[in-house]
């Protein structure tokens, strides 16, 4: 790679870092506007669910989280793009790519993404043991936090330490030093091997999704629910269930 592929590099992740980040501080700001003045009765929503269902216990109506969803697909979408043609305007961007600082932005982005992801995954399951509240299928009675919950008795989640010490890393140095040593991004036969890769890992990614989805997930029913695109808040929305989204609509109604 040449001093001006890496300078053009370095200026497209400072473009992205920065368009992220503005694109999540608005929503965070918006989303903490809405939770400060808009309060809805979820007791009475409760108290009409047990006069008409008969498990009333199950029914959790979330009007907040329902509407905190819909504000991110419609802020965080088209921010995106907005801010990515606004900072490809700014000088400073070019300043800062050819500057030390680039390496230090860079890292504590990708610092605050490790954890963001970590403590996202290491919280406390609300739903398992110890969690306080009831639980939602039988996965939470043995998932003590989000992480056990999503992949436990998976691959992943019994060899995660395999993954992120050893096989990540290792990747990740065989890129680098093919991208600085040997040039590969400028092989054609590599660019045509990476997109074929690519292209059939998306397509499997996409259609495992899809299955999961429509037949069932690999080692449990519930969590078909929970896992795949029809999380709690979308699911009493949009798809609907006997205890949660059909009541919900019907109050809207």
């Amino acid at each position: 790679m040449n001093p001006n592929q890496l300078i053009q590099l370095k200026k497209e992740t400072l473009r992205w870092i920065f368009s992220i980040s503005a694109a999540v501080v608005v929503y965070l700001v918006i989303a903490g506007i809405t939770k400060a003045i808009y309060h809805p009765d979820i007791d009475s929503l409760k108290n009409i669910a047990a006069k008409l269902l008969v498990e009333p216990v199950y029914v959790r109506p979330e009007p907040i989280e329902a509407l905190l969803f819909r504000l991110g697909v419609i802020i965080i979408i088209p921010s995106l793009p907005g801010f990515y043609i606004l900072f490809s305007k700014f000088q400073l961007i070019n300043i800062l790519a050819k500057n030390p600082v680039y390496i230090f932005l860079s890292a504590l982005f990708l610092a605050l993404l490790i954890a963001l992801i970590y403590f996202d995954f290491a919280a406390l399951n609300p739903y398992g043991p110890g969690g306080g509240d009831v639980p939602q299928n039988t996965r939470d009675e043995s998932s003590l936090t989000n992480f056990d919950f999503y992949f436990g008795g998976l691959f992943l989640g019994n060899y995660l330490w395999f993954y992120t010490l050893i096989l990540v890393p290792l990747a990740g140095c065989l890129f680098f030093i093919g991208f600085k040593k040997y040039n590969w991004d400028n092989s054609k036969s590599f660019k045509t091997i990476t997109s074929i890769i690519g292209y059939f890992v998306i397509g499997c990614t996409v259609a495992a999704i899809i299955l999961m989805n429509t037949f069932a997930f690999p080692y449990s029913a519930d969590n078909k629910y929970d896992f795949g695109a029809v999380y709690y808040s979308m699911t009493q929305v949009y798809a609907g269930s006997y205890a949660c989204g059909s009541f919900y609509k019907y109050l809207r109604a």
